[in-house]
């Protein structure tokens, strides 16, 4: 039998408006991403190192690689918990 998995990284993470910063090291768990008011969602696409993980963002599972549903926003600071739990586990995030 093959040991369960204990890698929670992302490979990638990108936002369809704005940039993230910092620029995208798998050590970081919180960015930040400016957009412009006029700006009413944005969906996320994470990329797994190990597509056994699973991948939630905002609580709904995601498919490594696949942008998530439409998040809207508000005016202001916006959270959006993107979270990794591997085959053990392991929680990031």
């Amino acid at each position: 039998n093959r040991a369960a998995s204990n890698n929670a990284n992302l490979l990638s993470l990108k936002i369809s408006h704005g940039t993230l910063s910092p620029g995208f090291p798998a050590a970081t768990t919180r960015y930040t991403a400016g957009v412009g008011n006029w700006v009413a969602s944005v969906a996320v696409t994470p990329l797994l190192v190990d597509t056994t993980a699973r991948l939630t963002i905002n609580g709904a599972p995601v498919a490594s690689g696949t942008p998530s549903g439409a998040i809207p926003l508000a005016v202001g600071a916006n959270t959006i918990q993107v979270q990794v739990t591997d085959q053990d586990g392991t929680e990031k995030g």
